[in-house]
C-alpha cells in the first residue's frame, strides 16, 4: 500500500513538473490568470499579475545590478555606452565631466514624467526600467523621448547612442536614440511600463514632454506614432538570451517578470494583429501570419523556375539558423569568394533592386548557432577570423560571429573585427578600422517540383483563402502550412 501511494505521488509530481515546463523560461503558472484573455483585457490581466511586486528601494538598485546587469567579463552592463568598464558599486554615481567617469541609475521612462502621480516612489526604483548607464550620457539624454534620430546633434563614443531631431512621422522634437542592439529591449520595457502601471499611466501625459509619448489613456496608453515605432523596434530586435537572463534575475530581485520578454511578440496580442486572439500561457504561438506579396499573379507552376537569387537582409526575421547567405560589398559590386591565403577573394556581381544572382565562385554560408554566437559553414568547413585581417576555415563549429544591423544593412563581426571589403588591396577580411561595408544577402528559392511558392509577407486584398480540406480560413488566423488561393497553392512560413 505504501509503495502504491509513493507511485501515485511520483506520478503527480511528474505531472506537475511537466505542466510547469510548458510555460516559458521556467515561469510555471505565473501567467495562468491571463489565460484566454484578449487585447485590452489581456493587458489588464497582466497588470493584475505583475503590478504587486517587491520594491527594493532606490538605494538597492546598485547592489541589484550585480545580478541583473553584469557583463560576461564582470563589469557593469552599460546600456548607453560600449566604451566603459565600470566596476559594480565602486564606480557608481559621482562627479562626471565626460563619458567614462562613472555610471548611475537611468529611468528609461524619465522620472519627471511620473514623479507627480501615484506610485511614483515604486516606479522610481523598478529595476525593469531603471538601468545602469554612463552618467554623462544619461545627463545628455535628460528627459528626451526615446525615438529614431534624423538630424544628429551628438553621439556617445563609437556612435553607440545618438540624439537630435526625431525622424519618425508624428514628432519633430529632440529625441534620444538607443543603439539598435537594445531597441527591442527598450520597446519591451515600455510595453511593461504601460502594463505594470496601468492604474496610473493615463496621468503621465500631464507632463508636457511625456504627452508626446503617452496619450492620456490606460489603453492603448501610447500615441499611435510612438506605439507603431515601439512595435517596429521589438520586431527588428527580438528577445535574446541576455534579455531572458535579465528578466529571470529581475524576478529573483523584485518578484515580478516582464511578460513581453517571456512571450516574444506578446504586444501583437495586446495592441496589434492578434488582439482578437485568445492568449494561452502554456501553449503560446509567437508567429505572425503572412500571405503572398502578390497572390493574384503567382508564379506559373507550368513554367518551372530554378531561381536561387540572394536578397539583401533588411529585417531580423531574415536572420535564421539554417538559412544560406552571401557577403556583398554593395558600393563595389563584389561578393566574398574563396579563401586565398589568409583573405577571401572578391567576385564581381550585379546588384539589381537589392538582389544578386551569384556565380558558383561566390562563397555560400549556412548560418548556425543563435543570436550573438552564430557559426558560418561553407563547403570547406566553418569560417573564422583568428585575428585581425586574417580568415580561415576550421573543422570544428565555431560560434563566434555576431550579426549587427547597421545603417547600410546587416554586417558580420567577431572579437577580431568587422568583416569588410578593402578595395585598395582587393579582399574580404575582418578589420578594426573602417573599410567598405560588407552586408548579408540571404537565399530565396522557388520549388518547381512542388509547384508551390514560398512567401514572406501577406497583403489582405479580399480574396478568399482555403485550407487543403476546402474550408475557407481568415487571413488573420493563418498558422504555418499550405493554402489555396485563386486555384494556386501557397505555403505560409
Amino acid at each position: 500500500m505504501k509503495r502504491r501511494n509513493i507511485l501515485i505521488a511520483l506520478v503527480l509530481i511528474l505531472a506537475t513538473v511537466t505542466a510547469l515546463a510548458q510555460a516559458p523560461n521556467g515561469s510555471g503558472n505565473y501567467y495562468k490568470a491571463a489565460n484566454g484573455k484578449k487585447g485590452q483585457a489581456l493587458k489588464t490581466a497582466m497588470y493584475d499579475i505583475i503590478h504587486k511586486h517587491t520594491s527594493i528601494g532606490y538605494d538597492g538598485l546598485y547592489e541589484a545590478y550585480k545580478k541583473t546587469d553584469t557583463r560576461p567579463d564582470g563589469y557593469v552592463r552599460d546600456w548607453y555606452s560600449n566604451a566603459t568598464n565600470y566596476t559594480h558599486v565602486k564606480d557608481k554615481a559621482g562627479t562626471y565631466k565626460k563619458e567614462g567617469d562613472c555610471y548611475n541609475r537611468e529611468h528609461s521612462v524619465p522620472q519627471s514624467w511620473f514623479e507627480s502621480y501615484d506610485d511614483a516612489s515604486i516606479i522610481k526604483c523598478d529595476i525593469v526600467h531603471v538601468l545602469p548607464t554612463d552618467g554623462y550620457i544619461n545627463n545628455r539624454r535628460g528627459n528626451m523621448p526615446l525615438a529614431n534620430v534624423g538630424t544628429i546633434s551628438d553621439t556617445s563614443k563609437n556612435g553607440y547612442c545618438k540624439w537630435g531631431r526625431c525622424s519618425v512621422n508624428g514628432y519633430t522634437g529632440q529625441v534620444f536614440e538607443p543603439n539598435d542592439e537594445i531597441k527591442g529591449d527598450m520597446a519591451r520595457i515600455y510595453f511593461y511600463m504601460a502594463t505594470c502601471y496601468e492604474n496610473v499611466v493615463a496621468k503621465w501625459s500631464g507632463n508636457a514632454t511625456a504627452s508626446t509619448v503617452f496619450n492620456g489613456t490606460a489603453y492603448p496608453a501610447y500615441n499611435k506614432w510612438y506605439l507603431d515605432m515601439l512595435m517596429t523596434w521589438s520586431k527588428q530586435d527580438p528577445v535574446d538570451a541576455v534579455e531572458i537572463a535579465r528578466n529571470k534575475a529581475v524576478y529573483e530581485v523584485q518578484n515580478n517578470r516582464n511578460p513581453f520578454v517571456d512571450y516574444p511578440r506578446l504586444e501583437e496580442y495586446v495592441w496589434g494583429s492578434k488582439k482578437d486572439h485568445a492568449f494561452s500561457y502554456d501553449n503560446y504561438d509567437s508567429t505572425t501570419p503572412v500571405i503572398p506579396d502578390n497572390p493574384d499573379t503567382p508564379d506559373n507552376p507550368d513554367t518551372p523556375s530554378t531561381t536561387v537569387d540572394f536578397v539583401k537582409v533588411t529585417t531580423n526575421g531574415q536572420i535564421k539558423a539554417g538559412n544560406e547567405y552571401i557577403v556583398v560589398c554593395e558600393s563595389k559590386s563584389v561578393a566574398m569568394g574563396t579563401l586565398d591565403g589568409r583573405v577571401m577573394t572578391p567576385v564581381d556581381v550585379t546588384i539589381v533592386n537589392n538582389k544578386v544572382s551569384p556565380s558558383e565562385s561566390v562563397v555560400v554560408l549556412t548560418l548556425g548557432g543563435s543570436t550573438g554566437e552564430w557559426s558560418l559553414k561553407g563547403n570547406e568547413g566553418y569560417l573564422i577570423s583568428p585575428s585581425t585581417k586574417n580568415m580561415a576555415w576550421t573543422n570544428d563549429e565555431a560560434n563566434v560571429w555576431r550579426i549587427t544591423n547597421d545603417d547600410g544593412g546587416y554586417t558580420l563581426s567577431t572579437i577580431a573585427g568587422t568583416l569588410q571589403y578593402n578595395s585598395s588591396s582587393p579582399r574580404f577580411t575582418t578589420y578594426t578600422s573602417s573599410q567598405n561595408p560588407a552586408v548579408l544577402y540571404y537565399r530565396t528559392k522557388t520549388d518547381p517540383a512542388m509547384g508551390i511558392k514560398s512567401v514572406k509577407q501577406v497583403k489582405k486584398n479580399g480574396k478568399r483563402i482555403y485550407n487543403l480540406r476546402g474550408q475557407q480560413v481568415k487571413t488573420s488566423q493563418l498558422p504555418k502550412g499550405l493554402y489555396i488561393r485563386n486555384s494556386k497553392k501557397y505555403v505560409v512560413k
